[in-house]
């Protein structure tokens, strides 16, 4: 396919998925050709159902209870790279984390007015 053509000249792809389901239903049994050449994989919040937390325990996330892959909050993301364990992590929020204050324009779609200069929350 293209993936594994680009990546012989060293060019690499972000595959974005809301479910495994859903790359299954694209991708048929390519789907598990894919996962297997992932070096990387993250989960960004909250497993919607439990099939969907199964499903991510059986083909990424094995050295993680499915209970603990459920119940991840909004705010969670669970990450893992070849070679080593899954790692759970706190989501960065550029609104709020002191390390972007000061380093972002205002965003009218947020309730927050910029401080003076047009900049983000000092």
């Amino acid at each position: 396919s293209a993936t594994t053509l680009g990546r012989a000249f060293g060019i690499k792809v972000a595959w974005v998925f809301q479910t495994i389901a859903q790359m299954r239903h694209a991708y048929g049994p390519e789907a598990q050709v894919i996962l297997d050449n992932c070096a990387t994989a993250i989960s960004l919040g909250r497993a919607p159902n439990w099939s969907a937390a199964q499903s991510l325990l059986d083909t990424v996330f094995g050295d993680v209870p499915a209970e603990r892959i459920f119940a991840m909050s909004q705010s969670d993301v669970l990450i893992r790279q070849a070679g080593a364990p899954s790692a759970m992590a706190r989501k960065l929020d550029y609104l709020t984390d002191q390390v972007f204050r000061g380093r972002f324009d205002g965003n009218a779609l947020h309730n927050r007015v910029p401080e003076a200069g047009g900049r983000g929350p000092q």
